[in-house]
């Protein structure tokens, strides 16, 4: 649905293609991981994504350990892309930031800073085109990716949590 992003993440692949298509090189596919929210927007994004010529996958109908596994099989040479608009307490990032070894970008919108708890500065960028394009063309031109994102701590959130309410 558009307020997770996926016309902001189209437009950064489109930018970035414009401006150094080389950084897309090694791009095998690029998968649509969760349930097509408004009709017709997979077909869409495929068409806005054509002239890159990179498959694109929809994977949809997975539950959350059934998508927390298919990234866990897939996260040694995949870049988690989560461009969403607007989030309070995204569960996706909590979700995935536990997986091991994870290259995971996310955008600054609402609460997905405090998943990481100060530790993420370099997973996160503005949610505008060129902020992720940037980022992209970083992770994408780098040796691994990028480094692996650090873990939500569940702990230390319990912890700040009981501490507000005494």
């Amino acid at each position: 649905e558009t307020r997770k992003g996926f016309p902001l993440f189209v437009s950064s692949l489109r930018q970035l293609f414009a401006g150094e298509p080389s950084a897309l090189g090694g791009i095998e596919e690029i998968v649509l991981l969760g349930e097509e929210q408004e009709p017709g927007a997979v077909d869409h994004i495929r068409g806005e994504l054509s002239p890159l010529k990179i498959s694109v996958v929809h994977i949809g109908g997975l539950d959350s350990d059934e998508a927390h596994m298919y990234l866990a099989a897939n996260a040694s040479d995949s870049l988690v892309v989560v461009p969403s608009l607007a989030e309070n307490f995204p569960y996706a990032v909590i979700e995935a930031s536990s997986i091991p070894n994870i290259h995971l970008l996310c955008s600054q919108g609402g609460g997905i800073p405090e998943v990481f708890g100060g530790r993420g500065g370099d997973h996160l960028f503005e949610p505008y085109p060129a902020a992720l394009a940037a980022k992209l063309r970083e992770c994408l031109l780098s040796p691994g990716l990028s480094t692996p994102v650090p873990a939500y701590d569940a702990a230390a959130a319990n912890e700040r949590w009981l501490q507000f309410h005494q």
